[in-house]
């Protein structure tokens, strides 16, 4: 009886041994794998593409040219936060709407 005591005790103790070394490696494998994911993401959006940062948050559209000489390129997207600035940024659309374009574009502020 005392040899199948040993023999379930060895077993108990190999198998919480390779428990705890699984354990190790995907931890591992975990990390190595967060590591490798890329930081921007990109998506298409109607007919042009945003690119995200996923670390910052910050955003960008894609841009075409105007012409087959010039290059597209991506500008940065405003992020509204606020009900305030997301009101006044409707009445300037509104405005630009009805003055019939979209004007020239314009460099966007930092972001905060």
């Amino acid at each position: 009886m005392s040899r199948a005591w040993f023999a379930l005790a060895v077993a108990a103790v190999l198998g919480l041994f390779y428990v705890g070394a699984g354990r190790g490696d995907s931890a591992f494998a975990q990390q190595e794998v967060a590591e490798n994911v890329s930081t921007y993401s990109v998506t298409s959006a109607g007919s042009t593409s945003v690119l995200v940062n996923s670390r910052t948050g910050r955003t960008w559209l894609l841009h075409p040219p105007a012409s087959r000489t010039a290059e597209a390129a991506w500008l940065p997207i405003q992020r509204i936060d606020t009900a305030e600035e997301a009101a006044k940024w409707k009445a300037a659309e509104t405005e630009r709407r009805n003055r019939g374009g979209g004007g020239e574009l314009r460099p966007m502020p930092p972001a905060r």
